[in-house]
């Protein structure tokens, strides 16, 4: 019987034949990329690019992107030569203030002179050497170059934009879909809106023109984020096994992804491309870096998740205490009410409801109290005292009904029925005399 699992990495063979035969899909994170990396390794990839042109597409959705971004990336470059120089001029005045505090600017010392001197020399020498790596750093005008570099490459090889309905039905199995952490786009939810659904338009897109070429994928990224790639110990394998299965499946054509660093690399063995290994090294450093950086971010964002869920639980454990404090106080409340009625009544052998009744009621207000700052308590569920007081009250009307004296004001005598006859032994008390 043949083996009926998914095949997830391809064979020598089959990998000479996507390579032989693939069309080159880079995502937006490489084509953004290509403002912020060195001169040498922008270069090594634009002309891998150019090796291959007819065998270029970008999704709608990726050039969509680019052209809402790019120009954002490269003011973000440019800013960067002026941080870098304001932090090298902060540190070499940083040298002067801390001499000055020890005192050794003093006239007529040894010390005055050489201190002077040197603290002029680093100021002149870091002036210097930032405005002669000015020259070198990029200008607008080179990221423009960038920019035209990029269009050229990529005209007439764009897909077609997806329409307003496809786009909702989209929405709604991506939201269905990040549910269960199906990959690609999940980790993108947190954007809100359509922006969540970016990578996972590209991904149909891209499967699209598989079906339509009849053509093997090679999609190369510059985001290493989790829903794209297989990381099973930390270290990225691969491309997400779900991701080669859902393609195979769906266009019945092969699929691979590289990182820029894997594209340059296995570019340089099956294109036969000039590529100095300087480079691909450079590439491999960048990926060390941005791996680091994502592993870092990723335990922040656990860490938030973790501190998040231990504040739920300490707000569910109050919502707890308030409810056992609320039941307690409307316990007390209910034999206050219940001690109000009974009082006065001729119960025999009754005990006193009341003491009883502000006792619960003041530990209801205790524990509303207490709630406000306990956290995990364990608090044993109070007696539920609303049967006993139902008993008591039917006991209570019993009585009453039998009873001719219910409810005596204490300070006035009994009247007298008017229907009753006085026997003859009824004899009134005659007043005494008082003494003269």
């Amino acid at each position: 019987m043949d083996c009926m699992l998914p095949k997830y990495r391809p064979s020598k063979e089959e990998f000479q034949d996507i390579w032989k035969n693939c069309m080159f899909v880079p995502d937006t994170s490489l084509l953004l990329g290509l403002f912020r990396y060195s001169p040498n390794l922008r270069e090594s990839i634009i002309g891998v690019f150019e090796r291959v042109p007819e065998r270029l597409w970008i999704p709608y959705q990726v050039a969509f992107e680019y052209h809402n971004n790019w120009e954002n990336v490269v003011d973000e470059e440019l800013k960067k030569y002026n941080i870098v120089a304001g932090v090298i001029n902060e540190c070499s005045k940083d040298i002067s203030t801390k001499l000055n505090k020890k005192d050794l600017f003093k006239k007529y010392e040894a010390t005055s002179e050489i201190t002077e001197a040197l603290t002029k020399r680093i100021e002149e020498n870091v002036k210097k050497e930032l405005e002669d790596a000015k020259q070198y750093y990029p200008k607008k005008e080179e990221f423009e170059e960038i920019h035209n570099k990029i269009i050229k490459l990529f005209a007439g090889k764009v897909g077609a934009p997806y329409s307003l309905e496809k786009l909702e039905e989209i929405c709604k199995i991506g939201s269905l879909r990040y549910e269960l952490k199906l990959p690609p786009g999940y980790e993108d939810r947190a954007k809100g809106g359509i922006k969540s659904f970016g990578d996972l338009i590209v991904w149909f897109q891209t499967m699209d023109l598989a079906k339509k070429k009849k053509r093997p994928i090679i999609l190369i990224l510059d985001d290493l984020k989790e829903d794209w790639w297989w990381i099973p110990s930390s270290k990225i394998v691969g491309p997400r096994p779900e991701l080669i299965n859902e393609f195979t499946s769906e266009s019945e054509m092969q699929f691979y992804m590289y990182s820029m660093d894997q594209f340059l690399k296995y570019a340089k063995e099956y294109i036969d491309i000039g590529i100095k290994e300087n480079v691909i090294e450079e590439a491999q450093e960048y990926r060390g870096e941005e791996e680091k950086r994502l592993k870092d971010i990723k335990s922040i964002e656990n860490l938030v998740l973790y501190v998040a869920e231990d504040f739920k639980a300490w707000q569910d454990g109050l919502a707890n205490i308030s409810h056992i404090s609320e039941a307690a106080r409307l316990q007390g409340e209910q034999l206050a009410n219940f001690s109000s009625v009974a009082h006065g009544l001729v119960i025999p052998k009754l005990f006193d409801f009341s003491g009883f009744a502000e006792a619960a009621r003041l530990q209801g207000e205790q524990l509303a109290n207490f709630s406000s700052v306990a956290h995990g308590l364990v608090i044993p569920k109070l007696p539920d005292l609303s049967r006993a007081s139902k008993a008591v009250k039917q006991q209570n009307e019993k009585l009453s009904d039998n009873s001719e004296t219910a409810k005596i004001p204490e300070d006035q005598p009994p009247e007298t029925p008017k229907d009753v006859k006085k026997s003859k032994n009824d004899v009134p008390d005659t007043p005494k005399k008082e003494k003269e």
